[in-house]
C-alpha cells in the first residue's frame, strides 16, 4: 500500500452515548487483560516516537472517530484505508472506492471494497446497519430481532433493500414465523439500527499535515 499519512483512533471508555441508550451494549466484553494494558502503553509510546497523531472523543467510540475522519478525508479528495479488527467499519466503504477496509484474519490482511463485502456477507456496505438491525451482532451485544438469523436478514434485504423496507412490507412474507418475529421485534430493530450506526460528523479538528508520515530521529 502507498500510504502518505496515518492516524490512530482509540476508545476512551465504555461509557458512550450507545450505553446510555442501551445499557447492555457491549456488556458481554471482558475487561482488558493486564498484559495487554502494558502492550497498549508501549504502542502509545511508539506512536509518539513516530509522531503519529492519536484521536479520541469522550462519549463516543473509536469507530465514530474513524467514521468522521474518513468522511473528512474523502471530502478533501483523499483515499482512505481503515485497518481494523472488526467488521463494523464495513458500513463506511463507499461504492466509488474512496474508503476501503483492511481486516486481519489468520495472519493475513484482506482488503474489502464494495463488492468484496457483498462477496463475504451477501449485503452491500450501505446495508450493513440494516443487516445488524435484523439479525443483531453478538460481538457488540446488539439484539436485532429475535428469531431472525443472518440468512433471513440477507433474504429480507435482497427483497426489500433496507430495514425501513422490511418493516413496511414484512406482512407480505410467506413465512408466518418471520412475520411474527418482525411484528414483535420492530422496536428492537430500530434500537439496533441506532446502536449499529457509526457517527460521521463529530466535532473533530483533523490536521492532515500532522498525519503525514515522518521518519523518527532515533539518534
Amino acid at each position: 500500500f502507498n500510504v502518505d499519512a496515518i492516524a490512530v483512533a482509540f476508545d476512551v471508555s465504555h461509557n458512550t452515548f450507545r450505553v446510555e441508550k442501551y445499557s447492555e451494549y457491549k456488556s458481554n466484553r471482558k475487561a482488558m487483560p493486564d498484559p495487554m494494558r502494558v502492550q497498549m502503553d508501549l504502542i502509545k509510546q511508539g506512536l509518539e516516537v513516530f509522531k503519529i497523531p492519536v484521536y479520541t472523543k469522550e462519549g463516543y467510540e473509536a469507530d465514530d472517530v474513524i467514521g468522521t475522519i474518513s468522511k473528512k478525508a474523502c471530502d478533501l479528495g483523499h483515499n482512505v484505508l481503515i485497518l481494523t479488527g472488526d467488521q463494523d467499519s464495513f458500513q463506511l466503504i463507499d461504492e466509488q472506492g474512496c474508503v476501503k477496509v483492511i481486516l486481519p484474519s489468520k495472519g493475513e490482511l484482506t482488503t474489502y471494497d464494495w463488492d468484496k463485502v457483498y462477496e463475504k456477507l451477501e449485503v452491500y456496505p450501505n446495508q450493513i446497519v440494516d443487516y445488524k438491525s435484523l439479525c443483531g451482532d453478538s460481538s457488540d451485544n446488539i439484539p436485532g430481532i429475535r428469531g431472525v438469523g443472518s440468512k433471513s436478514a440477507v433474504r429480507l434485504l435482497k427483497e426489500y433493500g433496507t430495514l425501513a423496507g422490511v418493516l413496511e412490507n414484512y406482512e407480505q412474507s410467506e413465512k408466518t414465523s418471520i412475520k411474527r418475529s418482525i411484528q414483535q421485534g420492530q422496536d428492537m430493530a430500530k434500537l439496533s439500527y441506532f446502536l449499529a450506526t457509526i457517527i460521521r460528523n463529530l466535532d473533530i479538528e483533523f490536521d492532515f499535515n500532522k498525519a503525514c508520515i515522518e521518519v523518527p530521529d532515533v539518534n
